[in-house]
């Protein structure tokens, strides 16, 4: 409450990541919004393999962009925002080449497992 009332941002987002083993991490994702009703959105815990530490936050940051411009509800651009960070972690180098069908199959799978 204290960071939304002294800066005028749309959303805050709080992303706590854990390190299982070096090619294991998990996160969990918090989104607090101003608007009513989107209050706070938080994710499940995930984890997921690594094979590139490079990247993941500006997949998340691309992909909570992206579905928010989109139009998606705060919950569902989450989902997909985490998927996209998930999934940076097992393509090699620091850009996220693939597609939003990419995103979407992961983030399916992701649920499957939570």
């Amino acid at each position: 409450d204290e960071v939304m009332a002294r800066f005028p941002c749309q959303y805050l987002v709080v992303r706590d990541r854990k390190v299982i083993a070096p090619d294991r991490h998990a996160v969990q994702v918090s989104v607090f919004g101003r608007k009513e009703g989107e209050e706070r959105v938080s994710s499940p815990e995930i984890d997921f393999p690594v094979l590139e530490r490079i990247g993941g936050g500006d997949a998340f940051d691309g992909a909570l962009l992206h579905a928010l411009t989109e139009g998606e509800p705060l919950g569902e651009a989450v989902m997909f925002a985490v998927a996209a960070f998930a999934l940076k972690h097992t393509v090699k180098g620091d850009t996220f080449t693939l597609c939003r069908e990419d995103v979407l199959r992961y983030r399916h799978r992701l649920e499957g497992t939570i």
